[in-house]
């Protein structure tokens, strides 16, 4: 008994070994329902063990940040427009939805009772790269497709445009760990090796979203970490860099820029007002627009897609929740998560600008850039070391 008392006292432990077996499986199996057969036992059986052991209830998270996420839960659950059809529909649209709020509080629960070392959150950097090594040498190795075709990842991730929410993850937690004083030059050597992978990806992917996220997040985390004159500088170089990139693109990439967008837009833009506070509800894929080349399409821009499903509240919860995690990370004194955090957001929103659609679906890419970030945010804020000092800290100059 004093044994199984002595290791219930690392739970923490058990469960980032569950969070991290999550992450993999997205990044290698396909199949939402196949991942979720997986989470829900291992984190559900965890969930009742913290319930039975009383130790969920020591933790106090911000109320206007959990409120907007439950709100914006059972806004998306309410909007579902075929409650009355097939209840194997229903299932799986509520399904999701409660796997998200489970992730969000165990991911909270754990934030609030660990101290995340950067030690440990290395192993998500070595195990995406890993993935993405994987899904590199697959694609191109072995089924043996030209690297002129962009590259479709294994597992959840398998969507050129998608799939790179997933990868943000580890590249931008690389990032992070990478800047931080201290770190040894074998440890930099790693990261480096790693981050190096994981931009591959993003350049075999050849999608302008997730570079756009790319290139904003690197601008924004360039100017808010420097001061003086490379406050301005290192954007302005990230910039060119990035301009450079576009002018050594071929046509056929070039041309690949629009894509419909525009016209997909218009078609949204004309049904707003239909429908403008509550929006036309919640499909499976959330169609909107049919075209000739690529067939039905989604609103392609996060903001277009929940006015049109969701109305003006939908709009408002999604920038309620954003808006209260951000602050949160803002406000944290709690370096590298907090820096994560607000990267996964900025990263997501700017590419979710082009290509962004439904946040509460099964455990895939899309988690990594709203469900994880909202985990983290709630997490620190009932870590009490939510300050009136914002980030970052723990960088080198």
């Amino acid at each position: 008994m004093s044994s199984f008392l002595k290791r219930s006292a690392c739970a923490e432990n058990v469960l980032f070994a569950s969070l991290f077996i999550l992450f993999c499986l997205i990044g290698l199996e396909r199949g939402g329902g196949k991942i979720s057969s997986v989470f829900e036992p291992l984190l559900g059986i965890f969930a009742i063990f913290l319930l039975v052991r009383g130790r969920a209830s020591s933790v106090r998270v911000d109320p206007f940040l959990l409120i907007a996420f439950l709100a914006y839960g059972i806004y998306y659950m309410v909007r579902w427009s075929a409650w009355g059809g097939p209840i194997d529909a229903s299932v799986d649209m509520f399904r999701p939805v409660m796997q998200a709020f489970l992730f969000v509080a165990l991911i909270a629960w754990g934030v609030a009772s660990a101290k995340l070392k950067s030690g440990s959150l290395l192993v998500f950097v070595l195990a995406g790269a890993a993935v993405a090594s994987a899904s590199i040498l697959t694609f191109y190795f072995v089924q043996g497709h030209e690297f002129s075709i962009r590259i479709r990842p294994l597992g959840e991730a398998r969507h050129p445009i998608i799939g790179m929410y997933y990868y943000a993850f580890p590249l931008l937690l690389g990032c992070v760990l990478l800047l931080e004083k201290g770190q040894v030059m074998r440890g930099r050597a790693i990261l480096l090796v790693c981050i190096v992978v994981l931009l591959a990806v993003f350049l075999l992917s050849r999608s302008r979203g997730p570079f756009m996220g790319l290139l904003v997040t690197a601008m924004a985390a360039a100017f808010f970490a420097s001061h003086g004159w490379r406050r301005w500088a290192i954007p302005v170089v990230v910039f060119g860099a990035a301009i450079a990139f576009l002018l050594a693109q071929d046509e056929a990439w070039l041309a690949r820029l629009d894509t419909g967008r525009f016209l997909i837009w218009e078609s949204v833009l004309v049904r707003l007002p239909e429908a403008l506070w509550f929006g036309h509800g919640l499909t499976d894929e959330n169609y909107v627009y049919f075209s000739d080349v690529y067939g039905w399409q989604h609103a392609h821009n996060i903001w277009l897609g929940h006015f049109y499903w969701g109305g003006a509240v939908g709009v408002f919860l999604l920038a309620a929740v954003y808006m209260r995690a951000a602050w949160v990370f803002c406000r944290a004194n709690s370096w590298p998560v907090s820096a994560v955090g607000l990267l996964l957001i900025c990263f997501g929103l700017a590419a979710m600008l082009t290509d962004g659609n439904l946040l509460l679906d099964y455990p895939g890419p899309e988690w990594m850039v709203f469900v994880l970030p909202v985990g983290l945010a709630l997490g620190l804020s009932a870590s009490h070391e939510v300050s009136g000092k914002a980030w970052p800290h723990s960088v080198d100059a």
